[in-house]
């Protein structure tokens, strides 16, 4: 349906130049279509008829994010939360690029902002969950992941790193149910395989845990770890 939205919404700006919903809808419709160009020049329109738009500013980071600019697009989510303060998605957003570039203290400020203005965005828990990970705040952590998953239980990577964190705090068996969770909802995720692995070797389940680590190996990213874990148990 490309093609007839993009007429549909150019029609609309034809007859009214200023209508600044149709001319975001057809941002949007070329970003959701990767045709990141024409987004970027339809946004800027936008904001050229009404500079108080939130939602364009955050799309224009969200260009810049996806080309490793990641100070234009500081820029565009600081401009969009400018504009509205209550603006989760941005706040998340920034949050998110700020985690994925090690600015962890900003990450926090940002996400828990985000999560404070939505009580229900799981995402954003899961984000601040995982920056807690990072910064060894591993019982933040846990409180973070299960709010998530509470929210949306089928969150698979959620499972799978509170897995992780529960095997780091060597609670066993909330690892091995929270692998086992993960795997449920993605059955060939080889990094819920190595935790469960990890896991239940602690626990003295020798072989659950070389089949476990035997369905990680399956995965190229995961076999040299797995395989060191293979070879440990069959020393043992």
């Amino acid at each position: 349906e490309f093609d007839s939205a993009v007429e549909f919404y150019k029609n609309a700006i034809k007859y009214s130049p200023t209508y600044t919903t149709a001319i975001f809808k057809l941002a949007r419709t070329y970003f959701k279509n990767n045709d990141y160009e024409n987004t970027k020049l339809y946004l800027e329109q936008n904001l050229s008829v009404d500079p108080n738009q939130e939602q364009s500013e955050k799309m224009l980071g969200d260009i810049y994010r996806s080309k490793g600019d990641a100070d234009s697009a500081v820029k565009h989510y600081n401009k969009a939360i400018l504009i509205n303060a209550n603006y989760s998605k941005a706040h998340y957003s920034m949050g998110t690029l700020l985690l994925g570039i090690g600015e962890l203290e900003k990450a926090h400020k940002s996400l828990t902002s985000a999560v404070l203005i939505d009580t229900s965005y799981e995402k954003a828990f899961g984000a601040l969950g995982k920056v807690e990970q990072e910064l060894g705040n591993m019982n933040l952590a846990v409180d973070n992941y299960t709010i998530a998953i509470e929210i949306e239980p089928n969150l698979y990577d959620i499972h799978y790193r509170l897995s992780r964190v529960y095997n780091i705090k060597k609670q066993y068996e909330d690892a091995k149910m929270s692998a086992k969770n993960c795997i449920n909802i993605k059955r060939n995720y080889a990094p819920a395989y190595f935790e469960l692995g990890v896991s239940e070797k602690a626990l003295g389940n020798k072989i659950a845990a070389t089949d476990a680590f035997e369905n990680a190996k399956k995965d190229r990213n995961w076999r040299k770890s797995a395989q060191f874990e293979l070879d440990l148990l069959s020393k043992g």
